[in-house]
């Protein structure tokens, strides 16, 4: 029995440890420095409902009113039909699509265009109304090779060279999901296969099919999250919900979902904001970034429709009133440190004065209120001087710094407090 009681012991050890290292993965907001793209950095609408990364690292975006174009530094905007008058815009909604090569842009109203880097603007593919004869409700295309997939208010076509064909008939689809060599039709009467068979009954906004865990994560419009796993034959053989933390209740679309990294996928839930999960389906799905007055209170907006990680680990996120907000991995190439209200891990003011390295990996920043100090190792901050425009410093033999402010005169801080 005394033996029996030691391997119990050493059994609820290695549980605790395990837990613990499922706790030190997850992701925080001290994790990041941020930014924000809308109307004073260059965007022509806030209202963004897609995002997507071309192969030359260049973020692009859909809003109400057309496409734009982040290269890191500079905002280009593309009007997709200059022949549209401005008060025919309201409810209309433009998204992207991009694959290894090509970038395409379509709206709600069945319109569809091509960028064309040689001209630098997007050219007219094809009207699916003009083509249909009647209006259509266009909510998502696939590209495959030369063949668009078209997710339409009443069912799915294939584009291929011009021709349209109806390959799938009543129902209102949103989303289409590649899945191993198959596609699925998300809609509002259900997940369809190729064939038209329903295999799973919810409202589906958008989905995601993870080959790294083998789980197809599914976001409904109003049915919640749901982690599904699909045989080798097509079939569902596991359906798991996954509620929430906190008071988001499953009426809220989830409207993106996107890994990470190896260990987390990102899943966007409008009128909530930004939420974490392990991709293996375990554990708590918890808010990470939102518009709240909290510490997770980063964003612009809580109506998140797109998330984009790119290729230097930045989290982008577009939002229905918002614009773009961009989460930046702490010890990055490119870093922006700012404050985050109600956060004292963060920026103290975002009017700064003066910068000043401490040591390698220590930064004191002078501000419009006080000293804000950084390790950059740890990602640690301190404070002080609260009330005071900090206007420059100097360092003294001792190691001692000087800072001068404005008519507060000069205060002298202890190295050991800094480092």
């Amino acid at each position: 029995m005394a033996n029996g009681r030691v391997i119990v012991r050493a059994l609820s050890l290695i549980c605790l440890i395990v837990l613990s290292t499922v706790r030190a993965v997850a992701l925080e907001v001290g994790d990041f420095t941020f930014s924000h793209l809308g109307k004073a950095e260059g965007l022509d609408n806030q209202r963004i409902f897609s995002i997507c990364q071309s192969p030359s690292g260049a973020i692009w975006w859909s809003s109400m009113t057309g496409v734009g174009r982040y290269n890191g530094s500079n905002v280009r905007t593309y009007m997709l039909d200059q022949r549209v008058p401005y008060s025919q815009l309201g409810g209309r909604v433009i998204r992207l699509s991009i694959d290894s090569m090509r970038i395409f842009a379509f709206d709600n109203r069945g319109s569809i265009y091509r960028f064309t880097p040689t001209y630098d603007r997007f050219e007219m593919v094809a009207s699916i109304s003009r083509k249909l004869g009647y209006e259509v409700a266009l909510n998502d295309i696939h590209v495959v090779g030369e063949r668009l997939y078209l997710a339409l208010h009443d069912g799915v076509y294939v584009l291929d060279h011009g021709k349209l064909t109806q390959i799938m008939k009543g129902a209102y689809v949103n989303n289409i999901v590649t899945v191993r060599d198959r596609l699925l039709f998300c809609a509002r009467e259900g997940v369809f296969d190729e064939h038209g068979h329903r295999l799973l009954p919810y409202n589906i906004e958008s989905g995601y099919y993870d080959l790294l865990s083998g789980k197809l994560w599914l976001g409904g419009y109003e049915s919640g999250l749901h982690l599904v796993t699909v045989g080798e034959d097509g079939k569902v053989v596991g359906d798991q919900f996954v509620r929430l933390t906190g008071d988001v209740q499953p009426q809220n679309p989830i409207r993106s979902i996107c890994p990470y990294d190896d260990d987390t996928m990102l899943i966007g839930v409008d009128g909530e904001g930004v939420f974490q999960m392990q991709r293996d389906g375990r554990g708590e799905c918890s808010v990470l970034f939102d518009a709240s007055e909290t510490a997770c209170g980063v964003l612009h907006g809580n109506g998140v429709y797109s998330i984009v990680v790119d290729t230097w680990g930045n989290i982008v996120m577009g939002t229905y009133s918002g614009g773009i907000d961009i989460a930046r991995p702490t010890g990055s190439t490119t870093a922006v440190y700012q404050h985050v209200p109600h956060s004292m891990q963060s920026l103290i003011n975002d009017h700064v004065n003066m910068v000043m390295p401490l040591s390698e990996h220590v930064l004191m920043m002078g501000t419009d209120n006080g000293i804000s100090i950084l390790d950059t190792k740890t990602g640690i901050w301190q404070h002080s001087c609260h009330g005071t425009v900090v206007l420059g410093a100097i360092r003294k033999p001792d190691g001692n710094v000087c800072v001068f402010t404005y008519g507060k005169g000069v205060y002298e801080i202890d190295a050991q407090v800094m480092t």
